[in-house]
């Protein structure tokens, strides 16, 4: 009885190094809130991100993109997209992580709260490369660095067609 307790308990040390391991060494940093392009631009997009290597990379292509056609960008981290309107932007890029086999909760949470997705690009990123969030445009992604420029272009791709179609409403639901 004591030695199974004792195995017990050594597994559940084992067990808990482990998550702290996988949570120092997967978690995502915190962006810093930044913005860029002209602040009288025409078109305004926000990109709500997490800090990653992968992902810094992708939304420095899409900052540079967008401020090469001198469209404002606002830069948040997915945590405060519950405290942000989208309503003055035409477009929103949301870049996120899948945590414990769900979608980010903020960035789950900011696209229940706005049924009309026609304004929203995402790229999602998981181990396997293939969760999304269903009913949104947007791609999948293993955060494979050389694929970075690649994933970046399909978002861009994504992104200017929907500032093509022009301004509509981004306002959350009247629940």
């Amino acid at each position: 009885m004591k030695r199974a307790l004792l195995i017990l308990a050594g597994l559940l040390l084992l067990f808990s190094a482990f998550l702290v391991w996988y949570k120092a060494t997967y978690s995502m940093d915190v962006v810093s809130e930044r913005s860029s392009g002209p602040e009288d631009a025409a078109q305004r997009v926000l990109v709500a991100t997490q800090g990653s290597t992968y992902k810094d990379l992708v939304t420095d292509h899409v900052i540079g993109h967008l401020t090469d056609q001198s469209i404002a960008v606002q830069v948040v981290d997915v945590t405060m997209l519950g405290s942000v309107d989208a309503s003055p932007f035409d477009a929103v890029v949301i870049l996120h992580t899948w945590e414990n086999w769900e979608p980010q909760p903020d960035a789950q949470a900011f696209l229940n709260a706005h049924p009309d997705r026609t304004r929203f690009v995402v790229l999602a990123t998981s181990g396997g490369g293939d969760e999304m969030i269903e009913g949104v445009d947007g791609i999948s992604s293993a955060s494979v660095m050389d694929e970075a420029q690649a994933d970046a272009d399909n978002l861009i791709a994504r992104l200017d067609r929907v500032l093509a179609r022009g301004r509509a409403p981004v306002s959350p639901s009247s629940r």
